[in-house]
């Protein structure tokens, strides 16, 4: 149990019946001045206490106060109301006694992808950095973003930015592997749905979202072979739950548990099976092949009479 007092302290209380009602940890925010709110995000693993302008951070639950977190208001803002912290622990939400509302950006999710030795990652709201591992971690550039990703992919030659239900796709490196000064934007497409997965090869990317694929070139191209493809193809065939992608194979899992294998070039299934799945982890995401575990309900045996 966590109590604000008037005195400007904060106390975690026990309510173990071993140790009940003694104080386990404890926060000074303002010392005289009292505590007007109290939270706590789980999600973060911190706890907010805020008096008069200003707000102290502690870790839970070793209670270790992050003093180069404190925020503290201008003054011309008067002192706070009442916070709101969003459930992923991203927005600080602050209002205060003379009509201000003021929203604080506590954390992001710092999306990241490899593709052979580089690697990408988001370094900020919009902006990712692009890395060489084979170089000591050497750092290639940075790119600013028209939009803040919730999915970031990269390929041999380009980088996938998605949000919502539109993805950017981004040339980063010429024919010959040499970083580009000036990313190119060459490919922008908006899909039906929210985008749950979407994985990307050297020249097609695969776009998961309410249920469907779709498979396209990442350039735009007029060649009647390289046309866009949908699975499943009608409405009567189970919708598509996972996706993997390879240099020749995209990988669909379904529904019903029908795994099959779909041959680009060929434009056709060349391995189909039916399995009782339990579990899918994460594709690997090396350059050369791409493979997932699967878990698989065991068959019982029948008893012999």
């Amino acid at each position: 149990m966590i109590i604000g007092f008037t005195k400007g302290v904060v106390c975690s209380i026990s309510t173990h019946m071993k140790e009940i009602s003694q104080e386990t940890s404890k926060l000074t925010v303002l010392p005289g001045a009292p505590v007007v709110s109290v939270l706590v995000n789980n999600r973060l693993g911190k706890l907010a206490a805020a008096s008069q302008n200003v707000v102290k951070f502690a870790t839970i639950p070793d209670w270790v106060e992050l003093t180069k977190e404190t925020l503290e208001l201008p003054s011309e803002c008067g002192n706070i109301a009442k916070m709101n912290w969003t459930a992923d622990g991203q927005i600080l939400v602050i209002t205060t006694n003379r009509g201000h509302v003021l929203g604080y950006l506590m954390s992001f999710p710092s999306l990241f992808d490899t593709a052979g030795k580089i690697a990408i990652l988001q370094t900020s709201l919009n902006e990712v950095t692009f890395m060489d591992f084979s170089n000591n971690k050497q750092v290639l550039g940075t790119m600013n973003l028209e939009v803040e990703p919730e999915i970031l992919k990269l390929g041999a030659y380009h980088m996938a930015v998605g949000n919502a239900n539109t993805i950017y796709f981004y040339r980063f490196v010429d024919n010959s592997h040499q970083m580009l000064t000036e990313k190119e934007l060459v490919n922008k497409k908006d899909y039906f749905g929210t985008i749950k997965m979407m994985e990307i090869n050297s020249r097609w990317a695969a776009v998961l979202s309410e249920r469907r694929c779709t498979l396209h070139t990442i350039e735009p191209s007029n060649d009647p072979s390289l046309e866009e493809r949908k699975f499943p193809a009608n409405d009567t065939e189970k919708g598509i739950t996972w996706i993997s992608l390879t240099e020749e194979f995209l990988i669909m899992l379904d529904e019903a548990g029908r795994l099959r294998y779909y041959y680009i070039e060929a434009n056709s299934i060349v391995a189909d099976y039916k399995l009782s799945l339990i579990h899918i982890s994460e594709p690997t995401r090396q350059a050369e092949i791409s493979y997932a575990v699967f878990c698989l309900k065991k068959k019982k045996k029948k008893k012999k009479k």
